[in-house]
């Protein structure tokens, strides 16, 4: 009985329709784990192009090298627990640099003097994609951090 209460349970069901986008969905999905992953700490199911792994642990590689402190323009949240360093702690840091005006920069030119080691990366490409749609506000970071 339990067998043809199952069978008719089977022949009640509604046809499963598949939403276009869900197919779409699982293709793109597929792609994405087929990129390489990053494998740095916290992006471990993080995947990218095989270039931009190359160059985010060649970064990574060279921050551990060779700075005590960094800041990045735009910031980056994501390196310092990569490179498993603190964020420089000066007020308004979370704020991107761009924004800033010159008092809190001086701030943080002051608090990098105070590194022998200290870094700063700017990456001209995600400042051009975050600057599409506003125009250049506050002083910029040019000319007292680069």
């Amino acid at each position: 009985m339990a067998t043809a209460h199952g069978h008719l349970a089977r022949r009640c069901r509604p046809p499963l329709v598949q939403h276009p986008n869900v197919a779409i969905d699982r293709i793109q999905r597929k792609n994405y784990n087929f990129l390489p992953a990053l494998l740095l700490p916290g992006a471990k199911r993080v995947h990218t192009t095989t270039a931009q792994v190359a160059d985010y642990h060649w970064l990574v590689r060279n921050l551990h090298e060779h700075c005590d402190v960094f800041i990045s323009v735009p910031e980056i949240p994501s390196l310092h627990l990569w490179v498993a360093q603190d964020p420089l702690a000066v007020s308004g840091m979370s704020q991107w640099m761009q924004f800033l005006d010159d008092e809190p920069q001086a701030a943080v030119a002051a608090a990098l003097s105070d590194h022998p080691r200290a870094c700063a990366i700017y990456n001209e490409n995600l400042v051009a994609f975050w600057n599409e749609d506003h125009s250049e506000q506050g002083h910029g970071t040019h000319p007292l951090l680069l």
